[in-house]
This record gives structure tokens, C-alpha cells and sequence, in this order.
């Protein structure tokens, strides 16, 4: 039969009942020796904690919360894998939520969390006017955004230089002799969406070209919806000679589209994105590209947000920790057309 509570653990290993609790709640400041005589005690008899009782006391459980825009996307899978990996080693158990790009649902899940009382949430999907973060506030859950950020908040956030490196990919496609280069917009009302934008814009303009709006595009961050932004492109009486995708899975979807158009990449059209998720670097596909981070950012978010929990370290107001994306040239991305050369619209 299961032991009832963790006062006969103690009494078996030959410890305090607060010995026993630091080693099931996963806390520092035991020995290794004790933590594997507590262990063995807890195998041997059959003991499992009632987690449900514990947070009753401690009005909190060993879950946090996880909220991501969509899991389909291949870019949420390497940062879900981190952050339930060190979840785990630190004692937690993840409830990932999945909004589907669906801003409403925010708050849906949060008050889906805070009925789990989950001692924190991270956020990789949050919007200005959600109201998910003042939910979280009043039910005094700590909470960390991952490649997010909202302007006015006091809320730590873990992202790319997202306006820097679009900034970047942009001078890179002028380098090669582009002067025609279209971008395709994400989300229009997402933070990683609007700086991607405002990168790509200042580097044109920084570099002598008017930003052009028939060569700006919106793709919602989804294969299909990029598939028609690229068709809609390559009809234009003067059609652009790069295609800038604010993701990657947009990219694939204007690389689509150029190939069912006839249209060669790189000879003639050169496709790039940002994030470099897995399938970018696949022969078939081999795509230039912004590489993000993701495994670092998430752990690091991931750190923050149990500084918070365990009430050690906070971070100040405010604190935004921002990592450098790099460039990864691929096989899509090339000089522009000959025929090209000097056809963009440079500002006076």
C-alpha cells in the first residue's frame, strides 16, 4: 500500500519531513547523498505526492503554461521540445495551448490556466488588445513573452533582433543587385510582424529605394495565403526579382507558386525567409534564410520565468533580452536578372 504522506518518508530515510519536501518539489541545498536515500525510500514504497493538496497550500501546482499561435507551423516544435525538456529537469509539467492565429482565444486559455492554478505561463502568442496579460496580473501569475513583446508593458520578453535582421536580409538582396524586392507581411497585428516590416523598409530606404506598396503583400505567416501573394506578385506589368517572406513556411509557399508559374529560382526570381525552421536546410528545398535562435531563447525565457516562480533573481522592470539572428545563404537566392539592373524605383 502507498504511504499517506511524506511525515513516514522522512521517518524511513532518516530526515527532516522538509528534506523530503525539497527533494519532491525538485529544490536546491540537498546533498546528492540524501536526495538518492529519499529517492529510494519513495521507489521502494510506492509514495506519490497529491499534487492537487499541495497546491492548496502553496496556491499554486507544478504546471506552467505554455500558448503558442500555431503548432502546425514547423517553427513552434524546437521550442516547445525546450522549454517541456527543462520544464521537466526543474520539477514542472507543460499544458501547451494552441490559439490557431486566433487572438481571441488568448484569453480563453489563460483562464483555462489559472482553473490549473499554474505557477507561470509563457507566451509566444500575445496581441495588443487581447487583454490576456492583465488576466494573468490580477491573478498574480508571473508570465514571460517569447519573441513578443508589448509596448507599455513591464513584462520580461525573450526575442530575435527581428527589425535588425530583416534589415539585413534586405541589404543582402540589394548586394546581389535586387532593387525590385517584394516582402510578404505576417500577421499584421503581431509585434515579430511589424518590426520584420519596419527592418525591411528602413534598409530600402537607408540604401536609396522608395518602398514600393504594390510590392508589399500580406501572407498571415501560412504556406496557402503566401502561395496567392506570390501568384498576385508575378502577375504585376513589372514584377519583383525577390520575394522577402517574414517566415519561412511563407517562403515555401511563394516557392511554390514560382514553380507552378514557370518562374526559375534563383535565375529568375530569388525567394528568402526567416527563422530557418528544420525543413529549410533540405536539399529539395535549401533556403536563404534569417536563423533565429529558438532552443536559446526558449530556455532562456524558460529561466526567467522560474527566477519568477521560485522567487529568485527577478528581473527588472521591463526586461527585454534580445539575440542576434544570422544569416544562412542557400541555394535560393542569387544575383538579379541582368534584365533587371537599375529597373527599381530610387527615391529623389
Amino acid at each position: 500500500m502507498p504511504l499517506r504522506n511524506s511525515k513516514e518518508i522522512a521517518a524511513h530515510a532518516g530526515v527532516s519531513q522538509a528534506t523530503v519536501s525539497r527533494v519532491i518539489n525538485n529544490k536546491p541545498n540537498v546533498r546528492e547523498e540524501t536526495r538518492r536515500r529519499v529517492l529510494k525510500v519513495i521507489d521502494e514504497l510506492g509514495y506519490v505526492p497529491n499534487a492537487e493538496a499541495r497546491s492548496l497550500v502553496t496556491r499554486r501546482t507544478n504546471k506552467i503554461g505554455l500558448i503558442v499561435s500555431d503548432i502546425v507551423n514547423p517553427f513552434y516544435p524546437e521550442l516547445v521540445e525546450s522549454v517541456e525538456g527543462l520544464a521537466r529537469e526543474s520539477g514542472y509539467v507543460t499544458l501547451l495551448c494552441n490559439t490557431q492565429r486566433d487572438p481571441s482565444k488568448d484569453r480563453i486559455y489563460v483562464r483555462f490556466l489559472i482553473e490549473q492554478r499554474v505557477a507561470g505561463v509563457l507566451f509566444t502568442s500575445i496581441t495588443p488588445r487581447s487583454g490576456a496579460p492583465e488576466q494573468l496580473m490580477q491573478a498574480g501569475i508571473p508570465f514571460v513573452f517569447v519573441n513578443r513583446y508589448l509596448k507599455g508593458l513591464n513584462v520580461p520578453s525573450v526575442l530575435t533582433d527581428n527589425e535588425g535582421g530583416a534589415y539585413r536580409m534586405t541589404q543582402y538582396l540589394l548586394e546581389l543587385g535586387h532593387s525590385r524586392i517584394a516582402f510578404i507581411r505576417g500577421l499584421p497585428n503581431t509585434t515579430t510582424s511589424q518590426d520584420r516590416e519596419a527592418g525591411y523598409r528602413q534598409s530600402l530606404m537607408d540604401h536609396g529605394f522608395k518602398v514600393e506598396n504594390v510590392y508589399l503583400e500580406r501572407g498571415d505567416y501560412i504556406r496557402e495565403a503566401a502561395y496567392e501573394a506570390t501568384s498576385r506578385l508575378l502577375q504585376l506589368p513589372v514584377p519583383p526579382t525577390a520575394i522577402f517572406c517574414a517566415n519561412d513556411c511563407m517562403a515555401f509557399g511563394a516557392l511554390d507558386a514560382a514553380w507552378d508559374a514557370g518562374v526559375r529560382v534563383p535565375e529568375d526570381l530569388s525567394v528568402v525567409g526567416f527563422d530557418n525552421i528544420p525543413l529549410s536546410s533540405l536539399r529539395a528545398i535549401s533556403l536563404t534564410t534569417m536563423e533565429q535562435p529558438m532552443a536559446k531563447m526558449a530556455r532562456r525565457a524558460l529561466e526567467i520565468l522560474l527566477d519568477l516562480i521560485e522567487g529568485r533573481a527577478l528581473p527588472q522592470d521591463g526586461m527585454i533580452e534580445v539575440y542576434e539572428p544570422e544569416l544562412i545563404v542557400r541555394r535560393t537566392s542569387g544575383p538579379a536578372p541582368s534584365s533587371a539592373s537599375g529597373k527599381g524605383v530610387r527615391s529623389q
